[in-house]
């Protein structure tokens, strides 16, 4: 009896073609797991950045009131970095008010201040830009 005839294992060629496949899997597999753990990583600074929007935009108001006619601030807060631009796009008065007892109408001066804001965030090498409308007033003469 030849031992041609009657095969016990795997030829060489047989061999090779599976490590290949094995190692294109793996390889496949490897690349996938670290493109999703770049991706869980950068989704985390987002959200840790998104979080803290709020508590930013309370601070940045807070300034305004103080002193309505700011410009621009930076700051930090929980370790997210932040700059701010205002710039005015409106500065309006109350309505006119007529004096019951002379019937004239007064008209106050402009004290409202609406202004659009410009917000940076950055934590690390993740950096997102906000746009909103800030109401603010000075205090009443």
């Amino acid at each position: 009896m030849n031992k041609l005839d009657n095969p016990q294992g795997f030829t060489l060629i047989e061999v090779l073609i599976a490590m290949t496949i094995l190692f294109a899997l793996v390889t496949t597999g490897l690349v996938a797991f670290q493109n999703a753990q770049n991706n869980s990583q950068r989704a985390t600074r987002v959200i840790k950045l998104l979080n803290q929007v709020e508590y930013i935009k309370h601070s940045i108001k807070a300034e305004l009131l103080q002193n309505p006619m700011a410009t621009a601030g930076t700051g930090s807060f929980a370790g997210v970095s932040y700059q701010w631009q205002a710039e005015t796009t409106a500065l309006l008065a109350a309505p006119p008010t007529i004096d019951p007892d002379s019937g004239v109408d007064t008209v106050p001066e402009p004290r409202f201040r609406l202004a659009q804001i410009s917000l940076t965030l950055s934590l690390g090498s993740t950096e997102r830009q906000f746009y909103y409308q800030e109401l603010t007033w000075l205090a009443a003469q």
